[in-house]
């Protein structure tokens, strides 16, 4: 009877301790989502603050010295009276807008081509179904 009382006492111990144990747990997994919500909520401003700071940079006006043969005039090959807002390109810049313009264009006869073949077998495919629906018809009839 003794030992009975005792396994009884040392799972009663057992018990509390788990359930403190539980209690710790719990505790821990509230402060976590806490920190894990300031978290978030930190890396928001670091990226607003981010987000501001490029936009506050992308206003400042920037001075540059080109030579007379640096500069390139794409509308009318003169030199416009205002040059504020024009955009400064390396020639390797330009050329590859230039290449990607070329790009493009091959892109879009492709998919034109791709349209055309899709409009023929929608076609012929609903020329097919037309056949079919018929047939059935015969079939019922």
């Amino acid at each position: 009877c003794a030992s009975r009382v005792w396994q009884e006492e040392v799972l009663a111990e057992f018990q509390k301790a788990v359930e403190g144990l539980k209690k710790d747990h719990e505790a821990l997994v509230k402060k976590e989502k806490i920190i894990d919500g300031a978290l978030k909520s930190t890396e928001q401003e670091i990226q607003q603050f981010q987000t501001f700071k490029q936009q506050r940079l992308n206003e400042l006006h920037v001075v540059i010295t080109l030579k007379m043969h640096q500069v390139k005039c794409l509308v009318g090959g003169k030199l416009p009276p205002d040059l504020s807002h024009t955009i400064v390109f390396t020639n390797q810049g330009l050329r590859r807008l230039r290449e990607r313009i070329d790009e493009l264009k091959d892109e879009k006869e492709e998919l034109k081509r791709n349209q055309k073949q899709l409009k023929r077998e929608h076609v012929q495919l609903q020329k097919g179904k037309k056949v079919k629906e018929e047939r059935l018809k015969e079939l019922e009839a």
